[in-house]
């Protein structure tokens, strides 16, 4: 393809069709109208000689043409925003989007918050929030699908950057009327109960198993769910526990009923840390943007 020829804006327009999966919010996405929208998609199928995106009921889907060349057009224009943002960045007015990728954990109890101070402070700033498994969130931040991922890396690579924000210990949830709610929990009665795990991988077991083991017991995890934000739910409907952070426990335990114990044994700890490229580490709106979640976090 001869670039001399080709519109590099329609790339925006393409960014933002993915981002929205439809003509008009993509449009307004750009301050274009949707006839603008709809000729500047129509350029790119024939400049690319393919659809890239297929109307259906539930929006544009992209061929798999786009999708291949999504991530590379993705990457290629957040390198040239970072080179023309590199002066100085005030939250007030600036326009541009961040990717986060985040743990259950944090989209239940930090997200909530991060979301009214950035519609409080910068109104302009676009939030996008990825799960992750921890192992994904390092091809992430390298190739630059996300700017920060927040959880617990203990195997991150020495290349990029980490940061402790907090450490997180763990407490014993059930329902108020739980037949193990009443009396002081111990080591018998929290090993032969049924436990709810909540775990990304559909693991059946977990730190807190490893600990049993050491004590010479082993649990019944009766069932797993990948999210944080349904445990609650679960537990105040069922003889489950869970050992859940006491963060978790504490946002969530009086709302729904639950009662938090300390677990039978010494607790452990774990680290919530965020992790970021060098490439940004400089950069004044990456700053920003990490110096906020320090504050929202801590």
């Amino acid at each position: 393809m001869n670039l001399m020829r080709f519109d590099l804006n329609l790339l925006l327009v393409f960014e933002a069709l993915l981002t929205e999966g439809h003509v008009t919010r993509a449009g307004r996405r750009l301050n274009l109208s949707q006839s603008a929208t709809s000729s500047a998609l129509r350029r790119l199928r024939e400049a690319l000689q393919d659809e890239l995106f297929v109307r259906t009921a539930d929006g544009m889907i992209p061929t798999p043409r786009a999708l291949e060349l999504a991530e590379p057009l993705r990457r290629a224009l957040r390198d040239v925003r970072s080179a023309l943002d590199g002066g100085a960045f005030d939250p007030a007015t600036a326009v541009r989007a961040f990717t986060i990728s985040a743990s259950d954990y944090d989209v239940a109890l930090h997200v909530p918050r991060l979301a009214q101070r950035i519609s409080r402070e910068a109104p302009g700033i676009d939030l996008r929030i990825l799960p992750h498994a921890n192992v994904d969130a390092f091809a992430q931040v390298d190739t630059a699908q996300t700017d920060v991922a927040l959880g617990w890396f203990p195997r991150a690579p020495q290349r990029l950057h980490k940061r402790l924000m907090l450490e997180e210990s763990f407490v014993c949830v059930m329902r108020r009327n739980h037949p193990l709610a009443g009396d002081l929990l111990t080591l018998d009665g929290f090993a032969s109960a049924a436990h709810l795990l909540v775990t990304l991988v559909g693991d059946t077991t977990g730190i807190i198993d490893d600990i049993l083991a050491e004590h010479g017991r082993e649990r019944r995890v009766a069932m797993t769910i990948p999210h944080f934000a349904a445990a609650p739910g679960v537990l105040a409907h069922s003889d489950l526990i869970a050992s859940l952070p006491k963060r978790v426990s504490d946002r969530f335990a009086e709302q729904h009923g639950l009662v938090a114990r300390p677990l039978p044994f010494e607790s452990y700890r774990t680290p919530h840390e965020m992790l970021w490229h060098p490439r940004v580490d400089k950069h004044p709106a990456h700053q920003w943007l990490r110096d906020t979640l320090i504050q929202v976090i801590q």
